[in-house]
């Protein structure tokens, strides 16, 4: 499905300091004005791949799901992900300090493995992460996440 989303946009780099700050930004703002529900997901935009844009420089917004008449506000953007089909791969992992290396090489798996011999191609919007749980308060500190990527047949 597609989602509207509110969301912060990080511009330092796909770096977990400046990425969890975005987020513990947009969810206490979101929480201050009660848009958040059992409902809500949240979610990573990524838009840039590091291999081929200068790893400071990769865009990243930090997102949660809102209703459709929630409007832009200062810092807070609003968009939509749009619908379609994708290709998701679950990921289960125990949270780490590399857990953004670990994010990288499954992003590769997906664009260098699996990708190229699945009869599909990067369709035109955006490749996104939702994210289940937070591995801060999980007894075993797993972090459950689905990488999205947009597709279209060959």
């Amino acid at each position: 499905p597609g989602y509207r989303v509110a969301y912060v946009r990080v511009l330092q780099g796909y770096k977990h300091e400046y990425i969890s700050k975005a987020f513990d930004k947009i969810i206490k703002r979101a929480g201050a004005r009660e848009l958040i529900n059992d409902k809500t997901l949240v979610i990573g935009i990524s838009y840039d791949d590091p291999k081929i844009t200068h790893p400071d420089k990769c865009r990243y917004d930090a997102c949660v799901t809102v209703a459709h008449d929630i409007k832009p506000e200062g810092e807070i953007g609003v968009k939509e992900i749009k619908p379609g089909k994708y290709a998701v791969y679950r990921i289960e992992s125990i949270y780490t300090a590399g857990v953004n290396d670990d994010f990288g090489k499954f992003w590769d798996e997906l664009y260098r493995i699996w990708l190229p011999s699945s009869g599909y191609q990067p369709d035109d919007r955006d490749c996104f992460e939702i994210y289940y749980n937070d591995p801060k308060t999980d007894p075993e500190k797993k972090y459950i996440a689905d990488i999205c990527i947009p597709i279209k047949p060959l």
